[in-house]
This record gives structure tokens, sequence and C-alpha cells, in this order.
């Protein structure tokens, strides 16, 4: 995302790493500032408020295809992340005159009817998908600052999304003391997550008899101050061994 401080506006671009040049991907006057990735990388799904509350729309990357409304509503609402087979999308929203954010779950094909994964009295958000889409990686202050947990994901039914009943189950806490931003290595065995004191974290995940794991919490590396206005501060390659990190 870019942002003009001038008009207020902001818009995504997309940066070939390549051939060194920036496309500027959406257009709107309004303000678009969230955006993730469909898994093949054919389009990018993205919040805009053009129509006052932050909706969710989808739009072609490799092409000159229209923007789709995906998801209308009162609410705000901001993409985290598409399951690994493209199934789901996994995204925050929060009330217009509150702070409050929880997690629900689009489902990219059939109904569309969203469907919950986790509310509570505290703020959920930064969702991320297992490479397996059998866990939610995420971030809760129920414990009075930042942790990174991971939950386990249900695919939603039609008997669960007649019932509006959360598809979360077991929880798991990643960080130790502290933590944002996390995302799955793509083999699922590692994470990776921000600390207070801006250092990048790894964790191993393992997964044994249907129950995963946390060991081996670790600092990588220092980080410098991280800017964090809109979108993801950063972003790992599939293997774990780069970071794009926004400071």
């Amino acid at each position: 995302n870019v942002f003009d401080f001038q008009s207020h506006n902001g818009d995504i671009q997309i940066v070939d790493l390549a051939q060194h040049r920036n496309t500027r991907f959406t257009f709107n006057a309004a303000l678009e500032s969230f955006s993730a990735w469909s898994p093949d990388g054919n389009s990018l799904i993205f919040d805009s408020n053009r129509e006052g509350p932050f909706n969710l729309y989808q739009k072609p990357t490799r092409s000159n295809g229209e923007e789709t409304l995906l998801l209308r509503s009162s609410h705000n609402k901001s993409p985290c992340d598409s399951s690994r087979d493209g199934k789901f999308l996994l995204y925050q929203e929060y009330a217009v005159q509150r702070i409050q954010s929880d997690l629900w779950v689009l489902p990219l094909s059939g109904k569309q009817e969203p469907v919950l994964f986790l509310k509570s009295e505290f703020n959920e958000w930064g969702g991320s998908f297992s490479p397996d889409v059998r866990w939610v990686a995420y971030v809760s202050d129920e414990s009075g600052q930042n942790e990174v947990y991971i939950r386990s994901f249900q695919a939603p039914t039609a008997q669960l999304v007649a019932s509006k009943g959360s598809i979360s189950g077991e929880q798991k806490q990643v960080s130790i003391s502290g933590g944002d931003s996390p995302h799955w290595r793509r083999d699922g065995k590692e994470m990776y997550y921000f600390s207070p004191d801006n250092k990048m974290m790894a964790a191993d995940i393992t997964v044994k008899d249907g129950s995963l794991e946390v060991s081996h919490v670790r600092p990588l590396f220092d980080v410098p101050s991280i800017v964090q206005l809109f979108g993801s501060e950063y972003d790992v390659t599939s293997d774990g061994k780069r970071f794009l990190i926004n400071v």
C-alpha cells in the first residue's frame, strides 16, 4: 500500500522483483489498505472504503480485469489471508464505532456466506491459515498484551453456517512474552512473528495424532523500527530464508 498524506488516498501497488518495477493496482479515490494474494497469484483481495465502511473486493493481477465486490456490510472489514486450496478467505471485522476486532471466514465459492471463526470480548486480528488449512494463527490481546496463538480450523458446513456458531477449536499459545504478525513457513513446520522488542522470532510447529505442539521459540535477528501503517509489515519466502520488511 502507498499512502498519499496530501490527498489522504491510499492505493495498492505491485512490485515486480525481477524487473524492479512498481505498478499501480488500484485507482479509486477512496482508501485501499490491506490486501491478500490468491494462492495462484492471479488475483488480489483488498479492502476499500469507497462506499463508506471498508468492504472486500477482488481483482485479477495479470490482466485488465474488473474489480469484483466480494462482501459488503455495515462493518469495516480487512482481508488477512487466503487458504492454500483457494477455498476460503480469512478476514478481520470491526464495527465503525468500536475498535474491537473479530475473525471471520468467507467461502470463495458457492453461496459465499461469512462464517464466524473467533469472537470474544477481546481483540483478534492478523489471521493466517496453515499451509494444510487445518490451523489458523492469529493475534489476541486477551492476556493484556498482544500474543500469537494458533487455533484449529474446521471447514464450514451447511449445518455450521445455519447455526451461526464458531468454527475455531483448540488453542495453543506461540509467543512467550508478546508477539504480532504471524506467518507460516510453506511446509507448516515453522512460524515467524515480531516480538515487542523488534526481533524476528521463530517457533517450531509439530502435529502428532491431530494435536499441535509449539517448541524451540527463538529470536532469528533484530529488526529496525517497524512501520505499521497499512497492510502487512513483512512477508517471508516459502523456504523461510528471506524476509521483506517494511522499516
